[in-house]
């Protein structure tokens, strides 16, 4: 059994000396039964169960090294932290749910379509309330809010679902464009575009908006263009990034590198037999000539 204890690690005094090292460390040691109380070990020159003498005048415990130059040794306490498991229990808590009780509150219907969301809205509040596990009903919840115009009740959803389930990139995705479209965080939409990336590199959605997103001012032409590259890298021939560079060339007048581009679609499109794709990359060469 893992707990955590906080170990003290202080250097003896000789007479006139005074102490010249205090190192407060937090390591983990394995321990049969909990610590509930205040343990002296030992000094360095006694036998230690919870470090290591590497010389006369250095100590290496939990994978610290402290070093004595003085020679006046080192004395050991470990200290027990009030609830071992707290910081375990703590970094693996689940996250804080949002209020459904807020969440099922919606302002007077304008029309149809704002009384089905408020009767979606009501019946999956419903089915969370009793199933708060549901991945998919926290997303819907946050896209109903969200054509509601409620972008705080949507953004708090998002963030819930992120911490909840970190491992998938839909809610980083979704939260990235709140920040971009609605909320207008333009800093937000790129931190969370890019962890998006980070969780799912192959899906082209992220590569495309982060574009749009430099491509309308937050970045440079230069960031534009290397999210597309870096998209490719991931995902060599993909015809949509490769549309989107080329236009960017275009857009930008660098028309050589759009042409090489441009004759790269037709070439995996002829191959695809993609005989619409085909005549628009035609169209576009025409257009550079």
């Amino acid at each position: 059994m893992v707990f955590f204890c906080k170990i003290v690690i202080m250097q003896n005094m000789f007479k006139n000396i005074p102490a010249s090292l205090l190192v407060l460390a937090v390591a983990s040691f394995i321990f049969g039964v909990a610590l509930s109380y205040h343990i002296k070990t030992t000094t360095f020159n006694d036998p230690l169960a919870l470090g290591e003498v590497l010389e006369s005048n250095k100590f290496s415990i939990g994978g610290l090294e402290v070093s004595d130059p003085s020679g006046g040794g080192f004395t050991v306490e470990v200290e027990s932290i009030a609830n071992l498991n707290s910081l375990n229990n703590e970094k693996n808590s689940e996250p804080m749910m949002p209020d459904l009780a807020e969440l099922a509150l919606v302002p007077s219907p304008r029309d149809d379509f704002d009384r089905m969301t408020a009767q979606k809205i009501a019946e999956t509040v419903a089915y969370l309330a009793h199933n708060s596990d549901s991945y998919d009903d926290w997303l819907n919840l946050a896209i109903y809010r969200k054509q509601l115009a409620d972008y705080e009740g949507a953004r708090l959803i998002f963030e819930f679902a992120t911490k909840k389930w970190p491992s998938q990139s839909i809610p980083e995705s979704n939260l990235a464009n709140l920040y971009n479209l609605y909320i207008k965080n333009y800093a937000e939409a790129e931190r969370h575009y890019l962890h998006a990336m980070s969780l799912e590199p192959g899906r082209i959605a992220n590569y495309r908006d982060l574009h749009e997103l430099y491509k309308g001012g937050i970045g440079s032409a230069d960031a534009a263009e290397k999210i597309l590259l870096k998209g490719l890298e991931v995902l060599p021939g993909n015809t949509e990034l490769l549309i989107l560079l080329a236009g960017h060339y275009k857009d930008n007048k660098r028309f050589s590198e759009a042409e090489l581009r441009y004759n790269e679609i037709k070439v995996i499109a002829e191959a695809a037999g993609d005989s619409s794709l085909t005549a628009f990359a035609e169209r576009e060469l025409e257009t550079l000539k």
